[in-house]
């Protein structure tokens, strides 16, 4: 996950990465990697206090702040909030984690869902639960308020239920999604109308490439019979 930081005066990208110590071991570090692109050089920043690595989640910069939200953490979802501006000598940087909302009502569980920016709000769509059941649920999360709730459609048809879909702003006021993956069931569908559609196409190049020696057989045994008659006259 990358962002572009322009808020502490240089242009930095900003990767979180997990490491996993071990399969058999349920540890997984944060670890946060930095890239100057004025200087074009890598360092490494560690949170002040320990946060367990995430995945497949989201990144959003709003006011100086990076908003990091999803991952399973059994079974819920957090909320990481990196401050850039606290970063200290020693490579470490402050990492606030929050699991509950203004009224302690803990975050879903999700993963591979969309964050889009709309003034102060974000608006969390699709993704899948600790299940991995895709749901089309649209969430919005106030990042002054830290409230959260959820957003009901009054007009028209929601998106289908989805995962690794884009979901973009266009303004003034509009959310664009687009793709994603909508279940096994669908790429099944999908994968067996592709298999018809390629079992077709070798089916009929065969048979033309059939045709095409057959007629080659056939002209070869008339020139054969054409020489072998003028041979025997």
């Amino acid at each position: 996950m990358l962002i572009l930081d322009e808020t502490i005066g240089r242009y930095e990208y900003y990767f979180l990465l997990i490491v996993f110590i071990s399969n058999s071991l349920p540890v997984k570090l944060l670890y946060i990697n930095v890239f100057n692109l004025d200087t074009l050089c890598w360092r490494l920043l560690k949170p002040t206090q320990y946060v367990e690595g995430i995945n497949s989640h989201t990144t959003t910069l709003f006011e100086d702040k990076f908003y990091i939200f999803g991952q399973v953490h059994d079974p819920n979802s957090a909320l990481l909030i990196l401050d850039p501006s606290t970063e200290t000598s020693e490579g470490k940087v402050e990492v606030e984690e929050r699991q509950e909302d203004k009224d302690g009502v803990s975050f879903p569980s999700l993963r591979l869902h969309t964050a889009t920016l709309f003034q102060d709000t974000l608006l969390i769509f699709g993704g899948a639960t600790a299940s991995w059941e895709r749901i089309n649920t649209l969430s919005s999360l106030n990042l002054k308020t830290f409230e959260w709730k959820k957003v009901v459609a009054t007009k028209g048809i929601p998106p289908a239920p989805r995962s690794f879909h884009t979901a973009t702003f266009v303004p003034p006021d509009f959310i664009v999604v687009f793709g994603g993956f909508f279940g096994l069931e669908h790429w099944q569908e999908r994968f067996t109308g592709m298999e018809y559609v390629c079992l077709f196409r070798i089916t009929y190049f065969m048979f033309l490439c059939f045709f095409i020696i057959c007629l080659l057989l056939l002209v070869i045994c008339y020139i054969f019979s054409v020489l072998s008659f003028a041979v025997l006259s």
